[in-house]
C-alpha cells in the first residue's frame, strides 16, 4: 500500500491526492474525488500538442482524429499471458520503457482504457480542458474514465504512437471493464478504437496468439478458410450478421466473454441453431447477458464458441475471417 501510496505522490505531485486515498488499499475500488482529479488535470496538455483533434459526435459524445500512429510494415505475435490456462486473449504490452502491463483485447469495447495505477506508472498524459469524460456502453458501469494520451503502447516490435486511452475514474482494478478475469487480472483493455487502427488482429483461440498488423493485409488459406463475413460496428463494437433459430439478427463477436451466447431474455436456455455467415453452431447455451454485467443491446457471440478457430478482424477491409487454426497447441 506504502509503495501505491508513493507512486501516486510521485506520480501526481500532490500530497492532497495522496491524503485522500492513503487508507485505499490497491485492490478496492473507490472513486477519485474532485481534490484527486484536479490534481491529476493540473498535468493535462491539449490534444492539439499532440496533433490529435477532438470533435463533437453527437449528443455529448467527442471524437479523437490523429492518436494511435502506426509505423508501416510493423508485425507483432503475443502470446496469451497464462499459456493453456484460458481463452481469454490477455497478452503483455509495454510503454515503450520499463513498464509492462496486461491488456485484455476486447471487441465489445468502443474505446480502450487504463486502470489508474497502470496509468500513473505508465506516466500516461491526460488530455484538457476541457477533461473528455466517457461512461462504457459495453458493460454496467457508473465509474467514468478520461481520455488520456500514452505516448508509445508497444507489442514486441509494433509501435504505436500517441495511443488513446481512457484512465478509470477511481482506485484498483478496471471493475466490470475486466470482465470478471483474474489470473491475470487485465491493467488495460484494448478496444475498438484502437483496434480499427490495425491492418489486422489476428486471435488464434487454439493456439493462444494475438497477432497485430501495422500496415501488412492479410490473406487467409483457402483450405482452412471456413468463413469470410462483412465486419460491422454496433455502438463501437465489432459485430457481424447471423440467425437465432432462423431469426435474423446482428451479433457482438465478444473476444472476453467466457459464454457461448449472451443476451436480454434469451427465449430458452439453449438455442438450436446459431449462425453467422456460413458458421452454424446448434444447441447453443444461452445467458442473461444482464446477470454477466453487459449491457447488451444485440446477442453477444463469446469466445465459448469463438475458440474453436483462429478469427481475424480486417476493420479497414470490413471483413472478418474464421479459419482452423493450423497445428494448434
Amino acid at each position: 500500500m506504502l509503495k501505491f501510496i508513493r507512486i501516486l505522490c510521485i506520480g501526481i505531485g500532490l500530497a492532497a491526492l495522496a491524503g485522500g486515498c492513503a487508507t485505499t488499499p490497491t485492490h478496492e475500488i473507490t472513486p477519485l474525488t474532485d481534490t484527486q482529479l484536479r490534481g491529476v488535470f493540473s498535468k493535462a496538455r491539449d490534444a492539439r500538442s499532440f496533433w490529435i483533434t477532438a470533435y463533437p459526435a453527437g449528443k455529448n459524445s467527442v471524437r479523437f482524429s490523429g492518436a494511435n500512429r502506426l509505423h508501416p510494415e510493423h508485425v507483432a505475435s503475443r502470446d496469451f499471458a497464462k499459456e493453456g490456462l484460458s481463452t481469454a486473449p490477455v497478452i503483455v504490452a509495454d510503454n515503450g520503457r520499463e513498464e509492462t502491463f496486461s491488456v485484455l483485447v476486447d471487441t465489445t469495447a468502443g474505446r480502450s482504457w487504463l486502470d489508474f495505477p497502470t496509468f500513473l506508472r505508465t506516466r500516461a498524459i491526460p488530455l484538457g480542458p476541457p477533461a473528455y469524460d466517457y461512461t462504457p456502453a459495453n458493460v454496467n458501469e457508473d465509474i467514468s474514465g478520461y481520455a488520456c494520451i500514452m505516448t508509445k503502447l508497444r507489442f514486441d516490435q509494433l509501435h504505436v504512437e500517441n495511443a488513446l486511452f481512457h484512465f478509470r475514474a477511481a482506485t484498483g482494478p478496471l471493475g466490470p471493464l475486466a470482465r470478471g478475469l483474474e489470473d491475470p487480472v487485465p491493467e488495460a483493455i484494448l478496444g475498438c478504437d484502437i483496434l480499427k487502427a490495425f491492418a489486422f488482429t489476428q486471435i488464434d483461440y487454439p493456439n493462444h496468439t494475438v497477432m497485430l498488423s501495422a500496415t501488412i493485409d492479410y490473406a487467409p488459406e483457402e483450405a482452412n478458410l471456413i468463413a469470410a463475413m462483412k465486419l460491422k460496428q454496433v455502438d463501437g463494437a465489432f459485430a457481424v450478421e447471423g440467425a437465432i433459430d432462423g431469426e435474423k439478427k446482428v451479433f457482438i463477436l465478444d473476444s472476453a466473454g467466457e459464454f457461448e451466447v449472451a443476451m436480454t431474455n434469451p427465449p430458452s436456455d439453449e438455442l438450436k441453431q446459431v449462425s453467422v455467415g456460413d458458421v452454424v453452431f446448434r444447441n447453443v447455451s444461452a445467458v442473461d447477458g444482464r446477470t454477466l454485467n453487459l449491457r447488451p443491446s444485440h446477442p453477444h457471440i463469446g469466445r465459448q464458441l469463438l475458440s474453436k478457430f483462429k478469427i481475424t478482424l480486417a476493420p479497414k477491409k470490413k471483413l472478418v475471417y474464421f479459419e482452423r487454426p493450423a497445428g494448434a497447441k
